[in-house]
């Protein structure tokens, strides 16, 4: 009597969970290490091939009241596996088991629970859009014309086109965090330069 000497095998787990109309599928061949992300569109999942996407998750990442709902509905108490640690490794939540506990605190069951609040603090001066329209714009027009550009004057014209007060180490800010502008000095350029 002849044995095949075959290796046992583990079998092939696979995970599915559903983020922005995707099926993001998570296999795991022999263990977890080994694990990577594919993501299939669910109008055309059997005839597209798996495309690999990045296994970890932008930077920051927002959740909206759907997403928060369907990963706390794999909640179960005492249920290994079902925690809030399990399920933040599992969908891949920044933050882990804290943040979890936390949409969990809030929710009612509902995915309107978990619905973003208004928040304390002072609004925005200027919006979005008028900073890419009103100090955006200026900033890259004086680069592509080889001129400097002074946040005072800026916040002149600003102030002058909106009608809203503006001070200037709060334009310094946005110019900063929302443009990614430098402040910096430049080389005195010559007539003939600038043209």
């Amino acid at each position: 009597m002849q044995h095949s000497m075959r290796r046992a095998t583990r079998p092939l787990l696979i995970h599915a969970s559903v983020f922005d109309s995707s099926l993001f599928v998570l296999v795991c061949a022999r263990s977890p290490q080994k694990a990577a992300f594919f993501d299939v569109h669910k109008s055309t999942a059997a005839s597209l091939p798996l495309r690999r996407s990045p296994l970890p998750p932008p930077r920051m990442q927002t959740y909206t009241p759907q997403h928060k709902h369907t990963i706390l509905t794999h909640y179960r108490t005492g249920v290994r596996g079902s925690g809030f640690d399990a399920l933040a490794r599992r969908f891949a939540v920044q933050g882990g088991a804290r943040v979890i506990a936390r949409w969990h605190q809030q929710w009612d069951g509902t995915p309107q629970s978990l619905e973003t609040k208004k928040r304390s603090g002072r609004p925005r001066v200027l919006s979005r859009r008028e900073v890419q329209q009103y100090v955006r714009a200026p900033i890259l027009r004086a680069n592509k014309a080889h001129k400097a550009v002074h946040y005072s004057t800026v916040a002149a014209t600003v102030r002058q086109m909106t009608g809203k007060q503006l001070s200037l180490r709060t334009l310094q800010r946005y110019g900063k965090e929302e443009l990614g502008a430098k402040q910096r000095r430049g080389k005195k350029r010559t007539a003939d330069e600038s043209e």
